[in-house]
């Protein structure tokens, strides 16, 4: 049995510590790395893993926890020479985002699972609007205060950029990182990828095929080829491996496009980075949303063959349902 957060003793939470530290810091650096000219990172995954972390593990809902964290997000930004105060912000800024989230999270997830129509990540990623508007809101209007290459020219430009790179983020990480399955599950879905049939590969064939298109296509429609190769995946596979095609196909379609309206248009690049974030953002969030809802709609199907095929009291088979088992059997 899991060992709760209360029962937690010294040793295991100097283990949290240092796990939320280390893994911050890693992800803090891999996205210092996509910084480029003078704007934020192009790609944050901190955010999004220590808010994933915390709603796949509750068990490390710890003060510790974010104690170990806010450590890794400013030992990150120190190796870079980054002023104190600056960093104190702008980790204060990533913080009040997963706090935020988590809470309305906490606050309204049992309402929402109760609910059993597969619209959990319509709610998730409301709610990580919600704390991205907060987060990018003091953001944009602290960072102007601090003599920092950060600022974008505007409050709304400094707003937009920072709330579409957070919900971005999210809708790339959170699906898979919740969804993740334990070792054994996973064991057996890959077993599943390796023994499909080329019929049952036509969906992420599809995929590929489409952001090949795509890739050499110029035009703006480009964005949106691989919705409906993702909706077939979505209805075809199961949900963990849609959250992974749809986070690498949507992650290589905002670097190929972003990078290519920048050399095109390196003027606008931050208005067109915003707008197309937006449009990953609601092209993400169908397949998700129709893997939800066929994986909730086939669990109840499973649910009614069993209630059907066995009797209420005994959960022995029904007469009908053990005439039809030696029938087949015969």
């Amino acid at each position: 049995m899991t060992q709760s957060v209360a029962e937690l003793k010294p040793p295991s939470l100097l283990q949290l510590f240092l796990l939320f530290a280390a893994v911050i810091f890693f992800c803090c650096i891999l996205g210092i790395a996509t910084r480029h000219l003078t704007f934020l990172a192009s790609f944050w995954p901190a955010n999004s893993i220590l808010l994933g972390l915390l709603i796949r593990f509750p068990q490390t809902r710890h003060p510790i926890s974010f104690v170990g964290a806010i450590v890794g997000y400013l030992l990150a930004d120190s190796s870079q020479d980054t002023p104190f105060l600056l960093n104190l912000c702008l980790t204060f800024a990533n913080v009040l985002y997963v706090i935020t989230t988590l809470v309305l999270y906490i606050r309204f997830n049992a309402l929402i699972r109760s609910m059993h129509h597969g619209y959990f990540y319509l709610f998730l990623f409301s709610f990580c609007c919600v704390g991205a508007l907060s987060s990018s809101l003091f953001a944009a209007l602290t960072l102007p205060y601090f003599n920092t290459k950060y600022t974008l020219g505007s409050f709304w430009t400094d707003l937009s950029y920072w709330f579409t790179a957070e919900i971005q983020n999210a809708l790339l990480l959170l699906p898979a990182i919740i969804s993740m399955p334990n070792l054994i599950e996973f064991k057996q879905q890959l077993k599943e990828i390796k023994t499909q049939t080329v019929q049952e590969s036509l969906p992420l064939f599809a995929v590929i095929f489409s952001i090949i298109i795509g890739y050499y296509d110029a035009g703006p429609g480009s964005l949106l080829y691989p919705i409906a190769a993702l909706i077939w995946c979505a209805l075809r596979y199961r949900h963990f491996s849609v959250t992974i095609i749809t986070s690498l196909s949507c992650a290589f379609i905002i670097y190929h496009v972003s990078q290519k309206y920048l050399l095109l248009y390196p003027d606008q690049y931050l208005n067109n980075t915003i707008s197309i974030r937006l449009g990953l953002i609601m092209m993400t969030i169908a397949p998700l949303t129709v893997s939800s809802i066929n994986m909730v709609r086939s669990k109840l199907i499973q649910e009614l063959q069993h209630i059907i095929a066995h009797d209420e009291l005994t959960s022995s088979l029904t007469r009908r349902q053990l005439i039809q088992s030696i029938q087949i059997l015969q």
